[in-house]
């Protein structure tokens, strides 16, 4: 949230891949921080996974989404989806 591109909604997805755990994370961006060029869009995911890495200290994937693409609801929202099999 630190990011000035960065909405403020994000979905945390976590599966499992073989024997390891994957973790991505969709991230709205503001409207204002789209951009037409690929270059800029990776600058922005690069930052914005380095960031993650360095607060985390995990991997993450980065998916940039469009604003207002995420689900709402009232209340409370559900940010992660877990679709590991235990």
């Amino acid at each position: 949230m630190n990011i000035p591109e960065v909405g403020n909604h994000f979905m945390i997805i976590l599966d499992r891949i073989g024997p390891l755990d994957d973790m991505k994370v969709q991230i709205e961006m503001n409207e204002s921080a789209f951009s037409d060029r690929m270059s800029d869009m990776m600058a922005l995911k690069k930052k914005i996974s380095g960031a993650l890495r360095h607060v985390l200290n995990l991997a993450v994937e980065v998916e940039l989404v469009e604003h207002g693409s995420l689900p709402r609801s009232e209340g409370k929202s559900k940010k992660v989806i877990d679709n590991r099999k235990i």
